[in-house]
């Protein structure tokens, strides 16, 4: 008789931590060690019937192929939480090829193929949430398959569907990720009052884009925006006035400086760029080719949402529709 078989079953109904799988993978990794940012009450912390659809990006994944055998969820930081049951729930599985980033209003027309039940249906409790003393909390609910999920990121993106028929009216937020902010950082100093301003920087709705400006040109001029990876330590020396040149140069695109002395430049982003960085700089020179300046070098680091999003129905199972949200998802481990 195999003990792993006979205990799954007593840790799924007691909702106790299942010891019998090796830790895997935390989804989406950045979270393995940070607090997710966000947190979700969407669909254990509710007081009703529900239903909740997860969709994690293949772009998550490093291993070609997973195994889940066990999907384990924390709490939000800091929060002490109370055990609740019991829970009705069942949770499925299956290997979507919808855009997490844009899902369907039908759940139905996110699921995959080979879309079952991997969980359940059954009556739990969930285990009491201590706050620990840093965030993130460890991984306290876990729900042991009644059948491994193999799960191969060349086939599409992970969907984690819950239905909860019946729950106590009571909280219990779960850990969740959130939309990335850009983060901008200088190098240097403008030169002979050359300022550069970013503009957005989030490779996600409604800002799905990127743009430079400057101030301070010279006047009827124009303006070269150079776009590079590496900073120069130390800068160097540009010619007409040895204004400073702070990083290498990918790409430089020429405009005409306004005779207030401004300019800009915007560009579209993707959602495959967040979390990558570029470095952006100006330089001027005035019609007569005599005098130079330049602007301080910004280091970009591209936001948005993660490659995830959720559908969720939050008084029904058996509607067909549900509201779309994109970037918000638990983080899971797939043990």
């Amino acid at each position: 008789m195999n003990v792993g078989s006979l205990l799954r079953p007593l840790a799924a109904g007691l909702g106790l931590a299942c010891t019998l799988a090796a830790q895997g993978p935390v989804v989406p990794s950045r979270y393995a060690t940070l607090e997710g940012g966000a947190r979700t009450n969407f669909p254990l912390g509710l007081g009703g019937p529900c239903r909740a659809q997860h969709v994690y990006g293949r772009t998550l994944f490093m291993a070609p192929f997973t195994t889940v055998n066990v999907l384990a969820l924390r709490g939000d930081g800091g929060q002490n939480v109370p055990a609740k049951g019991p829970v009705q729930l069942s949770v499925a599985m299956s290997t979507s090829v919808a855009d997490p980033r844009a899902l369907s209003i039908q759940f139905a027309n996110n699921r995959g193929t080979d879309h079952r039940v991997v969980f359940g249906p059954t009556s739990l409790s969930l285990p009491a949430l201590t706050a620990g003393t840093q965030p993130p909390e460890p991984f306290a609910v876990f729900l042991p398959l009644a059948q491994p999920f193999a799960y191969a990121r060349a086939l599409g993106h992970l969907l984690v569907e819950f239905e909860v028929a019946a729950q106590p009216n009571a909280a219990y937020p779960l850990d969740a990720t959130i939309a990335v902010p850009p983060l901008h950082g200088s190098t240097g100093t403008p030169c002979q009052g050359l300022t550069q301003t970013v503009h957005n920087g989030s490779a996600s709705p409604p800002n799905q884009g990127i743009g430079w400006s400057i101030a301070g040109a010279i006047p009827g001029g124009s303006a070269g925006h150079l776009l590079g990876i590496q900073a120069f330590t130390p800068p160097l020396p540009l010619p007409f006035g040895g204004c400073p040149l702070h990083q290498d140069v990918v790409l430089a695109t020429v405009v005409s400086v306004s005779a207030a002395g401004t300019a800009r430049l915007d560009y579209p982003l993707v959602p495959v760029l967040q979390g990558n960085f570029v470095r952006s700089q100006w330089i001027a020179i005035d019609a007569a080719l005599t005098r130079m300046t330049s602007s301080e070098s910004i280091r970009t680091v591209f936001g948005g949402n993660e490659d995830v999003g959720r559908v969720y129905n939050l008084q029904s199972l058996s509607d067909p529709l549900g509201t779309v949200q994109a970037g918000v998802v638990p983080v899971v481990r797939l043990d």
